[in-house]
């Protein structure tokens, strides 16, 4: 029980860390959660960073890579029919 609660601290440090970290930056989100802005937070700094998305919808609308693409990011998309 100790460690559930422990986990719950530790996420919620890092939810309010990201939180913060979103009102620095002028980015519009694409997917449905942030997922997209999530991951220039988590790689911030990083270089050479690649992606790749399976069953891409149209590749904009609740796209979670289409920030990442337009961040110079690697990767590809794949539109399943």
């Amino acid at each position: 029980k100790a460690k559930e609660l422990l986990d719950k601290i530790v996420y919620h440090k890092r939810y309010k860390a990201f939180q913060k970290w979103l009102t620095t930056q002028n980015l519009q989100s694409y997917a449905q959660y942030q997922q997209d802005l999530f991951a220039q937070y988590f790689f911030r700094g990083k270089r050479d960073l690649f992606f790749v998305d399976i069953g891409a919808n149209d590749g904009i609308s609740l796209s979670n890579t289409y920030l990442l693409e337009n961040a110079n990011w690697g990767g590809g998309a794949h539109r399943s029919r």
